[in-house]
């Protein structure tokens, strides 16, 4: 049996430099998983590709691995509606 763990996460203050620097390093992981080892990629982002991503689809766009020290988890309480 699989378990799974849902996380809604969400970017606080996001600036359009925040924005810009998301996007480029998102951009530059998409061009990497397809073959490209030569992008600009922050190094902890590429050895976490690596070791994660063992095949890869082309026709797939993947999430942006976001290191666990670059976040701040916090738990929120929904209200429950009955």
């Amino acid at each position: 049996m699989e378990v799974q763990k849902v996380v809604k996460a969400k970017v606080v203050g996001l600036t359009n430099i925040k924005r810009q620097i998301l996007d480029y390093e998102y951009e530059g992981l998409q061009r990497f998983l397809r073959g490209n080892p030569s992008v600009e990629l922050y190094s902890a982002n590429k050895q976490q590709v690596e070791r994660f991503y063992q095949r890869v689809n082309p026709e797939r766009e993947y999430p942006l691995p976001i290191r666990k020290d670059l976040i701040r988890a916090e738990r929120a309480m929904e209200a429950i509606r009955e």
